[in-house]
């Protein structure tokens, strides 16, 4: 049974045992919506949760949780899209679009930028699909050839960057935002939360913007 309480933003679920026919661990389980890992950690330290869902992306490699917390790992799949405005003539050329992406895979590919995270160049996890599909490798594509390449048709403003907020964490903002300046790119790096995220998507007001 789930009730919806929208003083406190909280779905409360209780147990139907005509339903389970068992007797349940649990009998009641309150879930609402935390805007970030401080607060998380406010209310843990208010013993006001009992667990959380944290994005590996939201710093929590680094929390300092309150005593009786622990972080226990799960394996999941993440997609972090990079969406470009084909409304700026900058990405017109489809050969520029795709040496993009390796400029911006190679460093992410290269270096451990979270604990959390391994990067695979796929979009489907092993197993899936043939192993012909998981023997593909981008090109390799460094900031000095992608200048030297597009020298002639590198923008004069700065790409506006939006990255929804806790999708990426602090050192993946510092490689993203290298791996474009070095390769003659300047930028503009936002990250607005989820509601301003999707505004600026609707209006296109962006160059690069992430997905979800």
């Amino acid at each position: 049974q789930a009730e919806y309480e929208p003083a406190g933003a909280v779905w409360r679920l209780r147990t139907y045992p005509a339903y389970s026919g068992t007797r349940t661990l649990m009998r009641t389980a309150a879930i609402r919506a935390i805007p970030d890992i401080d607060a998380a950690i406010q209310a843990a330290s208010r013993r006001e949760l009992d667990i959380a869902w944290i994005p590996p992306t939201a710093g929590i490699e680094k929390a300092v949780l309150p005593d009786g917390f622990q972080i226990i790992k799960t394996d999941s799949l993440a997609i972090l899209h990079l969406f470009m405005n084909l409304d700026n003539p900058f990405f017109v050329d489809e050969r520029l679009r795709k040496d993009l992406l390796d400029l911006v895979q190679a460093r992410f590919k290269r270096e451990k930028l979270t604990p959390f995270h391994k990067f695979l160049p796929h979009y489907l996890p092993a197993g899936v699909l043939p192993l012909s599909y998981y023997r593909w490798k981008p090109a390799v594509m460094t900031p000095k050839r992608f200048q030297e390449k597009w020298a002639g048709h590198l923008p004069e403003a700065p790409l506006r960057v939006v990255l929804r907020k806790n999708f990426f964490t602090a050192g993946m903002v510092v490689a993203l935002r290298e791996s474009l300046e070095t390769a003659g790119l300047p930028v503009i790096i936002s990250e607005p939360p989820a509601e301003e995220h999707v505004k600026i998507l609707q209006s296109g007001e962006y160059d690069l913007i992430s997905g979800g």
